[in-house]
């Protein structure tokens, strides 16, 4: 599916508060109909937890199903998903101590350059 690059900016910002909106479609339903006074479920921990209990249930399916969703109209818009690879980061402390080494080197050469002889003409004079 071929996009123009200005709607595809357009189609995936769509595409993600859509997903985010579908997201928020179960728990919104429940507390619209009213049905957290309704809801009860066998040993009943207090009022409204069965509603909770029941949207735990259907959200262990329903995100999972917009996640994939999504993927999908990502990668038809030309939003390829990767993840990124790369070395593994150096430890603290060794970073630590590579920063002050290139440090102390950079102090030093520029303390070399102060402490050099001005250069003399060619006649010997400074």
């Amino acid at each position: 599916m071929k996009v123009a690059r200005r709607t595809r900016g357009l189609l995936f910002a769509v595409f993600t508060l859509a997903a985010a909106a579908l997201a928020a479609l179960p728990a919104a339903l429940a507390v619209s109909l009213g049905w957290y006074h309704t809801l009860r479920v066998p040993g009943d921990v207090g009022r409204g937890s069965g509603l909770i209990i029941i949207l735990v249930l259907v959200y262990m399916l329903w995100l999972p199903a917009i996640v994939v969703g999504l993927v999908y109209v990502y990668d038809r818009l030309g939003y390829h998903y990767a993840v990124a690879e790369r070395a593994r980061r150096e430890p603290r402390r060794r970073r630590r101590r590579q920063r002050a080494g290139l440090r102390f080197l950079a102090s030093r050469s520029a303390s070399d350059h102060s402490r050099r002889p001005a250069k003399r003409d060619k006649q010997g004079k400074e």
